[in-house]
């Protein structure tokens, strides 16, 4: 299994009152790959242990390894300064190597050690002590999470905020509606987020959300709407005659022009075709959607196919 063990109790940053844990990622690769290959007698029981051992390692943010250079040191001490950071870029290298080589192990859906949450604070552990370009962690963040379809108990408690954290530095369009949608489908009502989750994730902030205005973010979430939510109130105003306002995706869409008329024109409004949930394929030549218009149909709740407006309410 992983060795844990205990760093001295006194730490180079003078705190004596706790006594940190570290954990070897290269023998945590190891150890994944011996559960993966069922080489663990006693695998299940025996990786729970661990992985609640290894959550509560990571999960205390300590800063980053590298000391603080002293740029007015004498010359022998700035060559000895130098060779240190050396030693440290080297050492967190071979670190992120590891780390890297572990995570697709623990998101690996078909093995006893897949543990995203887990794999989520070892990346907020890796981000606070190495420090690595905001790119890399962003990269390392979407990869978990798909991953996560729940934010519940215990274990999730730095999952919400990195999603947001996520979504909320996404230079892509409609950052909140796409948001807002992604914690729909987790059972997630947006109007009890809060700012204060944010202060359990401080290396993402750090490395990612330093231009991100928590409480803004969140209250566009709430004020914005899914493509199925804009295509449900669109229907509901085809069917009532009420005005239909506010909207953001659709009437952003290349189809807006026919569906601004749909709206008081109902015999173009009857050659839409409209789904419930999303289909795969369209429904005049039964040919596979292509994937723009896919995407299309997932974010915005509209698209087009054989000269015909397709609309989806599916969240």
């Amino acid at each position: 299994m992983p060795r844990v063990a205990k760093e001295p109790t006194a730490s180079k940053w003078g705190d004596k009152s706790e006594t940190p844990t570290f954990v070897n990622l290269a023998s945590l690769d190891g150890s994944i790959e011996d559960i993966h290959h069922g080489e663990s007698g006693n695998g299940s029981a025996a990786w729970k242990n661990a992985m609640a051992l290894l959550r509560s390692a990571f999960s205390t943010p300590r800063g980053p390894w590298n000391p603080e250079r002293d740029d007015d040191a004498a010359d022998d001490d700035k060559k000895t300064n130098a060779k240190s950071t050396r030693e440290n870029d080297q050492q967190n290298a071979k670190s992120m190597e590891h780390f890297e080589a572990l995570l697709p192990k623990m998101l690996d859906s078909k093995s006893p050690a897949a543990d995203p949450f887990l794999a989520l604070t070892l990346t907020h552990f890796v981000a606070d002590r190495i420090r690595p370009p905001s790119a890399k962690v962003r990269s390392w963040i979407s990869q978990i999470l798909p991953a996560i379809t729940s934010f519940t108990g215990s274990a999730a408690d730095q999952a919400l905020p990195s999603f947001l954290v996520y979504y909320g530095t996404d230079i892509g369009p409609n950052s909140a509606a796409r948001a807002r949608r992604a914690l729909l489908l987790r059972d997630v009502d947006p109007s009890t987020l809060i700012p204060d989750i944010f202060e359990t994730i401080p290396a993402f902030m750090e490395l990612l959300g330093q231009d991100l205005n928590p409480a803004e973010f969140i209250e566009h979430i709430v004020r914005s709407k899914t493509g199925g939510e804009e295509v449900r109130a669109y229907l509901l105003a085809a069917a009532t005659g009420v005005i239909y306002a506010d909207s953001v995706l659709l009437s952003k869409s290349a189809h807006w022009a026919r569906l601004k008329k749909g709206l008081t024109d109902r015999e173009l409004f009857n050659k839409f075709s409209i789904f419930k949930t999303r289909p795969s394929g369209c429904p005049r030549c039964r040919m596979n959607l292509p994937l723009a218009s896919s995407a299309d149909l997932r974010q915005l709740g509209v698209t087009e196919c054989c000269g015909r407006i397709i609309l989806c309410e599916e969240i």
